[in-house]
């Protein structure tokens, strides 16, 4: 079982390696070999210089979806110690993602949902390899607090008090609390 978390922001995505616009394009043809894209239900996306524009609710469609697919192929790449995928082989993966304070409230329950998917196993490829995966587990946490969850361990945060901000393309949430 792996633990992905990915900040799905409007401005850009951000996993534990890696960081990229909002951004996809549909590709009209096959991609070039070694270029960039993911086949999703039989049609290629390829990852734009330009962010998506700004939504209120990202699961009014399939964008957001699509950029964790590239997330989640891009760090299973930079697992270590590298991890041979096995042909047909189904990954379960928990994800961890956040909303904005904002929209927490609101939306939590479909933005676990839009990802969730009943558990069923997705298939699609990246960059001609072919993965199946499976979000065995969705949590939705506030984005900031999520951030948060995922580093206070490694650093010692807990029992602390703490002012988070995270500073993104159209928002500044700010939370401060005290951990016990």
């Amino acid at each position: 079982m792996l633990m992905m978390p990915i900040d799905t922001g409007n401005k850009a995505i951000k996993t534990e390696h890696f960081e990229f616009h909002s951004g996809i394009s549909v590709l009209e043809d096959i991609p070039e070999e070694g270029e960039e894209a993911v086949k999703y239900q039989s049609r290629y996306y390829r990852l734009s210089s330009e962010r998506n524009v700004y939504l209120p609710d990202k699961s009014v469609d399939e964008r957001y979806y699509i950029l964790t697919l590239f997330a989640v192929a891009k760090e299973l790449r930079e697992l270590k110690p590298p991890r041979l995928f096995l042909p047909g082989e189904i990954l379960e993966i928990d994800l961890v993602v956040g909303l904005p304070p904002l929209y927490y409230r609101g939306q939590y329950k479909k933005f676990r949902e839009y990802f969730y998917r009943g558990g069923e196993v997705v298939e699609f490829e990246y960059m001609g390899m072919t993965y199946r995966i499976s979000f065995s587990q969705v949590y939705v946490h506030m984005q900031t607090y999520a951030a948060y969850l995922y580093v206070a361990r490694e650093l010692n945060l807990f029992k602390k008090k703490v002012l988070l901000l995270d500073i993104g393309g159209f928002t500044i949430p700010r939370i401060e609390m005290s951990i016990m």
